[in-house]
């Protein structure tokens, strides 16, 4: 907001399912002396100062206009023309908005057909109030959906998924209850249409201070709990988030900006719709540029803990005339509800592994003798538990889930005590592939390796998994 003596500026949100608002706001600051000059930006009303005066404004929507209008157009000329035969002033325009004043008590409003300006309006909320909600509706019971099925241990391994759910759940629940109020309204105004009434406003937009301060206030509260919840549970990850909102909220005043230079400029619609389509490439460049640097510096700061296994213990999973070398494709999945480490142990024929200089030479085709891939889960709560084992039961695909048929399985009794249980399938995949299954009530060790386990080799991960 802008004041002086003789200057007023506010930002005001018009919505052309409540036009008869902006009109009454109107009226009342003539009756203060602020007399409406223009609008800049589409949304930043001017007014000068002047005589108290009692003054009916008309806020009206143009079928043949566009957002992207920065001047009155030819069509929209004769329109204006008509309405001051009518013994309306013509004050400004704004995209597809018209505003009129009279003194005139006695002058016949505008639009004398409520069923025409309700198509007009109807027709320029369809993108807004129809169209948008439903693509965003649809994305978030997509994103629901890929979440509980597929991409279910991935939401309960990170923070950062899980948050971005539940801001998905969100979205899709606000634009289902724009959805609903604005139906709502179109059938309530319908209505009024076919009684000979006026047609109603829409009591539930937002006004422009409350919209973007909801945004704003949103997106600091969200950052500020990403990053208390990411810190308590490790995941870095979630420093994309202030980055994100950061780069959205100054969208915002970039947009407010790139209006007002259009309308200084007079840009044509095409003009106009050009200078926002560089200013979205930018942007997406911007956000995707920004969350590639943060998640390529999350993984250059890999942890040296994620190695469970030390090297002495390394050693027994090898002969002497083997090296055993870690992968260099280890992954971790965070500390969430669940948490999982996969990683792989090679080993390498000695010998004709040092033919080579460089040991990142070794292939599968140089000297490799067998290898052992673990994946290692810890739920934190043991419904979690429960469900993985009863998804190793049923073979359900999923990732990160256990695929483990254990209705062929067979226990292996030399290496259970009364905390471990070990379950072992061999041959179903590759007539030497082994499997295990084990797990202690607390954590689940799932194995894929070429040979069957040695009882020091069991010890070593009852020792560094349970």
């Amino acid at each position: 907001m802008k004041k002086d003596d003789n200057i007023f500026s506010i930002n005001r949100a018009v919505s052309y399912d409540d036009l008869d608002s902006t009109a009454a706001y109107l009226e009342k600051m003539a009756r203060e002396g602020w007399m409406l000059k223009d609008i800049t930006g589409t949304t930043r009303f001017n007014f000068v100062k002047t005589e108290p005066r009692e003054l009916r404004y008309a806020v009206e929507i143009f079928s043949e206009g566009s957002v992207y209008d920065t001047y009155t157009i030819e069509s929209n000329q004769e329109y204006i023309e008509y309405c001051q035969k009518a013994g309306w002033n013509f004050i400004c325009s704004s995209g597809k908005i018209d505003y009129f004043y009279t003194e005139d008590k006695d002058a016949p409003d505008i639009e004398s057909d409520p069923a025409m300006k309700l198509k007009t309006i109807e027709k320029a909320q369809r993108q807004m109030k129809i169209v948008f909600p439903l693509i965003f509706i649809a994305m978030s019971a997509l994103n629901l959906l890929i979440n509980l099925t597929n991409s279910l241990n991935v939401m309960e391994c990170s923070f950062l998924h899980f948050s971005a759910s539940m801001l998905w759940i969100f979205v899709g629940a606000l634009y289902i209850m724009m959805l609903i109020f604005y139906l709502a309204w179109r059938g309530k105004a319908r209505r009024a249409v076919a009684c000979g009434e006026k047609i109603p406003p829409n009591k539930m937009n937002l006004s422009f201070k409350a919209g973007y301060g909801l945004i704003i206030v949103f997106g600091l509260v969200h950052s500020a709990f990403m990053l208390l919840m990411g810190l308590k549970f490790g995941e870095k990850e979630v420093f994309m988030f202030p980055f994100i909102w950061a780069v959205i909220i100054l969208l915002i005043f970039i947009s407010r900006g790139v209006s007002v230079y259009a309308e200084k400029k007079r840009l044509s619609r095409g003009s106009y719709k050009a200078l926002l389509a560089v200013l979205t490439v930018v942007w997406s460049v911007v956000l995707i540029t920004g969350i590639t640097i943060v998640v390529v510096l999350i993984m250059n700061s890999s942890s040296k803990d994620r190695i469970i296994l030390a090297e002495k213990d390394i050693e027994v999973f090898g002969e002497s005339d083997v090296f055993v070398k870690r992968d260099q494709t280890d992954t971790h999945w965070g500390h969430f509800i669940l948490s999982v480490d996969q990683y792989t142990l090679t080993a390498y024929d000695e010998v004709a592994a040092n033919r080579h200089d460089d040991e990142e030479y070794i292939s599968d085709e140089v000297g490799l003798k067998r290898s052992w891939e673990f994946s290692i889960y810890k739920p934190r709560f043991k419904s979690t538990y429960d469900r993985l084992l009863k998804e190793a039961r049923e073979e359900k695909y999923r990732q990160l889930s256990i695929n483990f048929d254990t209705d062929i399985a067979s226990h292996v009794p030399e290496y259970e005590s009364d905390d471990i249980t070990v379950l072992s399938i061999k041959g179903k995949y590759s007539p030497i592939m082994q499997r295990y299954l084990i797990f202690d009530g607390k954590s689940i060790v799932y194995l894929r390796c070429d040979e069957d386990l040695s009882a020091q080799q069991m010890e070593v991960i009852r020792r560094s998994f349970f």
